[in-house]
């Protein structure tokens, strides 16, 4: 290719610094100028479309479509106009395929006769424009590894409770210099005045107004920055941000607008519940509280026991008479099966008193758990030596059936057989199909019968555990281990005129109807038999969460000879 007067060519000088892309290390947009000066006088350039400093810079991310001067740019080009291009590198030209693409081809439309950098001069020809694409593609692959590793450092950030960004006011950012371990650590100076004027909000007896006097009368500033170095004063606005600020009651959002909250390793101010009762406050201008999620304990669970529609929660706020404000729960009939039944509310301090005393009424003694736990593990000795013989028939069993298989191929292929008048080819399929299928139910027998046992244990001990624990967890649990134990009881959950009937599920109605006189009878006899075997899932403190179903089994899994009797 004959070489190119430069001087002659009509040159668009283009800069480029991203300030919202991961590219942010690049020169800014005065340096990248400093940097082209010289090549401009050097090879006497004549610029006709100037797009370089901060003033005439592109300063949008080279990520996504839709760069203004970049376009402005190539529409120069293509209408003639510019026919070469001065940039710093050919990364600030393109970092997606669509914009590559378009550079590249105008340049195999004539349109584009160079690209002019310090260090080096790309001509029309193969090979540079194949180096520019490898370029662009490098460019491409390496702002895909920043993006990775980014989202990669925020999920670990994330997973470790630190909140990505600047703390809000009453907290600051440390300061290590191991990347990535940056968290949150509480404002000395001013986390005890924001956490003072959350106090009084909930109090319902302050206006956001008299809450920003409040501020300003503790002098309370945000902290300072390089425009407000004693830091600014707290403005109403401000104040409204504080109080519709998730992340104080130990939450954070991420990414930001995804409605995606995680716990956070800092110091929360107040509670969630606190956060969400500051937001009735508000009015209008607080937030609403995520709707979907459970945030009641007997939401859904229970139905009216007059005319089968749902309990729904009602939230009630009630002040008392030292100014102090109540929150309330109440669960009401939706009435959406009949609008005019009149079954009156129950308190959720209420239910829970009486699912209480069902849970007392299920608790077994903890010696009497000691005791069938270990009487337990002495069946499973017994068990376990039933099933062993069990299996090794199931194997012998087995290694019969794939003789016969064996046995009948031989047969069906010998050459005595090739008129099949031995075993015709329908006998043959119909045979081997009896024994395959044979086989498969062995196989699975076989790979089962190992676990039989274990399983048995580890669900008669859960059982055990949950009777003798529920009613602690109950008292203890957050509002989803309520929930869980509430539903594990029983089915067809209903109140009527306040009183929460359950139809429990069948060990637990065992153990209510028998646990007196089985008491009774731990001290009269020695060495009693007490084992209640379940062949279904019982809950635990680990899985009752699932609400799966239990049942009694065989007259041996019953507990005492009094308890066989009335199971069966």
């Amino acid at each position: 290719m004959e070489e190119l007067d430069l001087a002659k060519i009509k040159i668009g000088a283009y800069s480029r610094k991203s300030t919202d892309g991961k590219d942010r290390q690049a020169l800014s947009l005065n340096d990248q100028k400093r940097e082209l000066e010289p090549v401009i006088k050097q090879k006497s350039l004549k610029i006709v479309a100037n797009y370089l400093g901060d003033e005439y810079g592109e300063r949008r991310t080279a990520h996504k479509l839709g760069r203004p001067i970049f376009n402005r740019l190539m529409s120069h080009v293509e209408s003639g106009a510019v026919n070469g291009i001065l940039v710093w590198h050919p990364n600030r030209l393109a970092r997606n395929p669509v914009d590559a693409a378009r550079i590249i081809y105008a340049m195999d439309e004539g349109q584009l006769l160079t690209i002019i950098t310090p260090r080096r001069v790309y001509y029309n020809t193969p090979e540079d424009k194949k180096e520019l694409g490898h370029m662009f593609v490098e460019s491409k692959g390496s702002s895909d590894d920043n993006s990775v590793a980014v989202k990669r450092g925020l999920k670990t950030k994330r997973e470790m409770g630190h909140p990505p960004g600047r703390a809000m006011i009453g907290y600051r950012n440390s300061i290590f210099n191991d990347k990535g371990k940056n968290e949150w650590l509480v404002d000395e100076e001013r986390f005890s005045v924001v956490r003072e004027l959350w106090r009084l909000l909930l109090t319902g007896n302050y206006s956001v107004m008299e809450l920003l006097e409040e501020a300003h009368e503790r002098n309370l500033t945000a902290r300072p920055t390089r425009k407000h170095p004693l830091g600014k004063s707290v403005s109403r606005s401000h104040l409204y941000k504080i109080f519709k600020d998730r992340r104080y009651c130990g939450q954070f959002e991420s990414p930001k607008g995804s409605d995606k909250w995680f716990p956070g390793a800092y110091t929360p101010m107040i509670t969630e519940d606190e956060y969400w009762e500051g937001q009735t406050y508000l009015g209008d201008k607080g937030m609403r509280r995520p709707k979907g999620k459970h945030r009641f304990p007997f939401s859904g669970l229970m139905r009216c026991g007059r005319c089968g529609s749902g309990r729904t929660p009602d939230v009630k706020y009630v002040t008392l008479k030292d100014g102090r404000v109540k929150r309330l729960v109440y669960y009401v009939c939706n009435r959406k099966k009949d609008p005019n039944c009149h079954e009156r509310s129950i308190e959720e301090s209420e239910l829970m008193t009486q699912v209480d005393a069902l849970l007392e009424r299920i608790t077994i003694p903890e010696r009497l758990q000691k005791w069938a736990i270990e009487t337990l593990h002495e069946v499973r000795k017994e068990e376990a030596q039933s099933h062993q013989t069990v299996l090794a028939n199931k194997q012998a069993e087995l290694g019969k059936v794939d003789e016969q298989l064996h046995s009948l191929l031989l047969t069906f292929t010998s050459p005595q057989n090739q008129d099949h008048s031995l075993v015709s080819e329908q006998e043959y399929k119909s045979l081997r199909d009896d024994l395959l299928k044979r086989k498969n139910d062995l196989q699975g027998d076989v790979q089962a019968q190992g676990k039989v046992v274990e399983d048995w244990l580890e669900l008669s001990e859960r059982t055990f555990n949950f009777a003798r624990y529920a009613r602690v967890w109950f008292a203890q649990g957050d509002l989803m281990t309520k929930r869980a134990i509430f539903n594990a009881l029983g089915s067809k959950l209903t109140v009527t005129e306040q009183k929460v009937a359950i139809e429990l599920r069948p060990v637990f109605r065992l153990i209510q109807e028998n646990l007196p006189a089985v008491e009774a009878e731990i001290q009269k006899v020695r060495s009693p038999i007490f084992v209640l075997k379940l062949k279904d899932n019982a809950p635990s403190c680990d899985n009752f969460l699932s609400g799966r179903r239990v049942r009694d089994s065989n007259p041996r899994c019953l507990a005492t000879h009094t308890l066989s009797k009335r199971a069966h």
